[in-house]
């Protein structure tokens, strides 16, 4: 096939809605829920006002800038729209009544929404019920995964990482999956060149959309980094994708945690659901845990009571940026003093999401288990916390701590102790994306780390038994695991952030702990099928 033909009449570039730029799976799900609350679908498409609630709604919850409101015909509202259809969580009929997929369905009633994100964009495809907008009118003839492109040029052995220049190759030059290789090509030719312009063929062809026409070189160059950089932030916030920046320049690389969704996806790269209708089309598209929609169709009209949305929605952000020890009582007394909303029906609404609320925290502890030296220390927090309230461990942080006459540097960053009060382990966390046990990490565990625990004991004769990394993704690092046992007697192990909250959802507090301090020993680098937990 190659690249598409030029034609005045459409955009060959790919094009992403940028009214959220950093979809994370908690406020997609806030968007929809508010959604219910405020429109009717009957009367969507001819009522400013009630578009102009929704974005006073999408405001309230800081999912939107406040500003002026709005000009008679203002356009905002539907951009909103435009993006939930585009990532395929609902459609509208001929008379534009609007209707959940059964993605959108799925987030709004509390499932776990990083999944359901990252599925969607990985069967993101033109064309598309998005494509064929009026203001972006895609070449029909363009047939491609753009989300899943991107990934498969990650994986390729010359590339391994992009950085948004990169990106910009295949938003203009990925029409389909016959240009895979013409686009591996420019972007080696660019890492040679340094030089954007030189991989360009033709800018007023190549970057050309109808309302960028008559636009410089630089100006059409703009836009396209912008599509690169929305691209970007979407498969950051799904977690499919890592950041780095190496020499000062931001590159992405593959998310180990996502890696084999990403490989099962592949295998389906080319096959596409066929556009007869917004309906037929969203409805295949949306459906990501089941084969077939074979609902009847009722719209969100009446489908929920505002109180109930608007708790909901607000609950939502706060199980995305908090991880939930207890019954979140400041969350029943923020409702009913912010807005107030009576504590019984808060607490009907909330009470079947509790058992979900890991789950909707988990984009945000994946990236901060990836972040580096800037999200280090809240990474240690929020693992602590996950030992400590998912694991019934009494946990500590320590990594801060002076030992008397040394300084810091002397214990690792996390003491727990078991539930029996006899027995404890050390942890040490480390925020990147592929972690390798350095030779210096390795003899702070050995030399120091090990030897010092006793000064954390707090005068208890507890028995240290396990020593443990965790970290967003690990390198080959069993080997260097089985030396630290074989020297110290203490059993090592490292665990990934993501199986760590798989661990976490599945066990049965303190019941489960004796099970997870024994595997905690086992020398490898672990996952969920390791430690034999009950579905």
């Amino acid at each position: 096939m190659g690249l598409v033909p030029f034609d005045a009449n459409y955009r060959r570039m790919w094009m992403f809605p940028r009214n959220i730029r950093r979809i994370s799976p908690w406020k997609v799900a806030q968007i929809v829920t508010i959604m219910r609350c405020i429109v009717d679908s009957d009367s969507w498409a001819g009522r400013q006002d009630m578009q102009n609630s929704f974005c006073k709604a999408l405001e309230a919850a800081g999912l939107k800038r406040v500003g002026e409101q709005y000009d008679p015909h203002s356009g905002g509202p539907r951009t909103y729209l435009a993006q939930l259809k585009c990532l395929g969580l609902i459609f509208q009929r001929p008379d534009k009544q609007i209707f959940y997929t059964l993605a959108g369905e799925d987030l709004a009633s509390g499932e776990p929404p990083l999944p359901i994100l990252q599925d969607l964009l990985l069967k993101h495809q033109y064309p598309s019920c998005y494509g064929y907008l009026t203001g972006i009118r895609m070449h029909p003839e363009i047939i491609v995964k753009p989300f899943l492109f991107v990934l498969r040029l990650l994986m390729h052995p010359d590339i391994g990482s992009m950085s948004v220049q990169e990106l910009i190759i295949p938003v203009t030059y990925g029409h389909n999956n016959d240009c895979f290789d013409l686009c591996v090509e420019k972007i080696l030719k660019f890492r040679r060149t340094c030089k954007i312009s030189s991989v360009i063929d033709n800018y007023k062809i190549d970057f050309y959309t109808r309302r960028t026409a008559g636009n410089s070189f630089e100006s059409r160059l703009k836009d396209a980094s912008d599509i690169a950089n929305t691209l970007k932030n979407w498969l950051q916030a799904t977690c499919l994708i890592v950041c780095d920046k190496i020499n000062g320049v931001q590159r992405i690389s593959i998310s180990q945690s996502a890696e084999k969704k990403i490989k099962a996806a592949l295998k389906d790269s080319n096959k596409f659901i066929p556009f007869d209708s917004e309906e037929a089309f969203q409805r295949r598209f949306g459906c990501i845990r089941v084969r077939k929609d074979t609902r009847n169709m009722n719209g969100l009209k009446n489908r929920e009571i505002p109180e109930k949305s608007i708790i909901s929605s607000k609950f939502y952000e706060y199980m995305g940026t908090h991880i939930i020890d207890d019954y979140p009582e400041k969350f029943v007394s923020m409702m009913s003093h912010d807005l107030g909303l009576p504590e019984g029906l808060t607490r009907k609404v909330i009470e079947p999401l509790l058992s979900k609320s890991l789950s909707f925290f988990e984009s945000t502890y994946l990236e901060l288990a990836s972040g580096g030296k800037k999200t280090a220390l809240d990474f240690e927090k929020a693992t602590s916390q996950i030992l400590s309230s998912k694991l019934k461990f009494e946990s500590r942080l320590t990594g801060q701590t002076k030992r008397k006459g040394s300084g810091i540097g002397g214990y690792s960053d996390i003491f727990v102790v078991a539930i029996d009060g006899v027995h404890c382990g050390i942890i040490d966390t480390k925020a990147s994306r592929c972690y390798s046990l350095s030779s210096s990490d390795y003899l702070a565990m050995l030399s120091n780390y090990i030897p010092n625990y006793k000064e954390l004991a707090e005068g208890r004769p507890l028995k240290l038994e396990f020593c443990s990394y965790i970290a967003g993704g690990f390198g080959s690092i069993d080997s260097q695991l089985r030396q630290l046992t074989e020297k110290t007697g203490i059993g090592a192990s490292a665990l990934p952030a993501l199986e760590l909250l798989r661990v976490a959802e599945r066990a049965d507090g303190a019941d489960s702990q004796p099970l997870i301090r024994e595997t905690l020993k086992r020398n490898k680098v672990l996952t969920l099928k390791d430690f034999k937990l009950h579905e």
